[in-house]
């Protein structure tokens, strides 16, 4: 290498080197005093989310008793919130206590059969996780049967479902298909 680039290289490389050696041991330029810090506030609490109606209640408020008489008003929230091992299902302690009582819960019905005489469907959430996309969990939906000698016609649109609530396993071979089912009085659209 010639000695006049091989200078111009390291007097480069050293030059730099002196330079950034100066640049961090020089002291300082004196700043200005920085301001006193902000007293501390709590950060307002986040309201909660505005409720979809009775398909998707935003989290499980706390539901006033039902008069007596009437059904208990559910969601799919709050019998859904839970995970499922399909191989050992444990259905917690407050949804198996709705066994047996009068319900009314709102959803989509996929019926089987005649639709122009419905005894039996599946109440879903909504319909997209259902016919257009996954299939919903076996605890996303309930099996439904209308009362013996009641009948109903298919309704498209979101329904009211009234009726005796149970928790009950439905398998077919090693396939979990649903954890609810339901004897319906009355099934109405919702308006």
């Amino acid at each position: 290498m010639n000695a006049v680039p091989q200078f111009v290289v390291l007097g480069a490389v050293f030059g730099f080197a002196g330079w950034a050696g100066h640049a961090l041991t020089a002291a300082a330029p004196e700043e200005a005093p920085a301001p006193a810090p902000a007293p501390y506030t709590a950060p307002a609490e986040p309201s909660p989310p505005a409720p979809l109606g009775d398909l998707d209640a935003g989290g499980p408020p706390a539901k006033p008793a039902p008069a007596a008489g009437e059904p208990i008003r559910l969601t799919f929230n709050d019998i859904s919130q839970w995970d499922l091992d399909p191989k050992d299902v444990q259905v917690p302690a407050s949804i198996r206590a709705l066994a047996g009582k009068a319900v009314d819960i709102v959803g989509y019905m996929i019926p089987y059969g005649d639709a122009d005489a419905v005894e039996e469907f599946l109440l879903v959430r909504d319909l997209g996780s259902c016919c257009f996309g996954a299939a919903p969990l076996p605890h996303h939906l309930i099996e439904c049967r209308m009362d013996a000698g009641k009948r109903t016609v298919y309704l498209p649109g979101p329904v009211r479902v009234r009726g005796r609530f149970r928790v009950e396993e439905h398998r077919q071979g090693q396939f979990l298909i649903s954890v609810f089912a339901m004897t319906v009085s009355d099934c109405v659209e919702v308006r």
